[in-house]
């Protein structure tokens, strides 16, 4: 049973839409929030990032615009292994997904840009079995060279360019798990018309 609000904390912006992720990206123990941006002023698209104080409150909103795309959905993974977190987003252009490497201090590097054909679902995991957090971005078959599953390989904390598998597939959304218990995360998804889709992944790191 669940009491009554004891705290409720809102914005005094608009725009805040997508998917959100929350961790701690200053590594000061407390939570703090991510979020896609897409109209904080007129015409701005970016990130926004509010910082906890361990309360349930949070800090005014710092924001990132470096890219041109509306960010439609964030997480966050320590994708170089430097023990912090940094943002994965999926952006509305039809060829982008993009990183922002975390400093420790609730500050973050700006975007690197991924060239992907229309991305539904981006998520981090261990699909090629060597422990490094790799990118998989499950990409919508409308697009030019889409609807197929892209790796994008964790080498030494730089991501090689999308390396395409599977059939064409009309992807709406994804999540890694080891379904075959073969050290090599999976691929499970459903596309636009809600049918499940499992796709077992056997690539390997590069030597």
């Amino acid at each position: 049973m669940f009491g009554d609000v004891i705290h409720s904390f809102t914005t005094s912006y608009v725009g805040l839409w997508g998917e959100l992720a929350v961790g701690d990206v200053d590594n000061d123990g407390h939570v703090d929030v991510v979020s896609p941006a897409t109209s904080l002023g007129p015409n701005v698209n970016g990130i926004a990032v509010m910082r906890g104080d361990g309360t349930g409150r949070f800090s005014s909103y710092r924001w990132y615009r470096d890219t041109e795309y509306g960010v439609q959905a964030v997480f966050l993974a320590d994708v170089d292994d430097d023990g912090t977190l940094d943002i994965v987003s999926r952006n509305s252009g039809y060829i982008t997904a993009g990183i922002k490497r975390g400093a420790g201090d609730g500050t973050f590097a700006p975007m690197e840009l991924f060239g992907i054909p229309g991305p539904a679902a981006i998520t981090v995991g261990n699909v090629t079995g060597d422990d490094k957090p790799d990118l998989v971005v499950a990409s919508r078959a409308e697009a030019v060279g889409g609807g197929r599953i892209f790796v994008l390989e964790n080498v030494d904390g730089a991501f090689t360019a999308g390396q395409p598998f599977g059939d064409p597939q009309f992807w709406a959304q994804a999540v890694l798990a080891d379904l075959d218990a073969d050290g090599h995360d999976d691929v499970v998804g459903v596309d636009e018309d809600g049918q499940l889709i499992v796709s077992l992944m056997t690539c390997t790191a590069r030597p």
